[in-house]
């Protein structure tokens, strides 16, 4: 990926192209309502700490 793309903006289109998943794990740093949504969306369970807004 180009350093000036964020992975929260490519998620999608990796997601689309993704191996059947059970779970998307990821750390703090993706831890953002769209992605979330969007991996449910694909029926996958997302399993990422939180941010301490959350």
């Amino acid at each position: 990926m180009d350093g000036g793309v964020s992975d929260l903006k490519a998620a999608p289109g990796l997601l689309e192209r993704a191996v059947p998943m059970r779970y998307l794990p990821g750390d703090k740093g993706y831890d953002a309502d769209r992605l979330r949504r969007l991996a449910r969306e694909a029926g996958v369970t997302p399993v990422m700490l939180g941010r301490r807004h959350r």
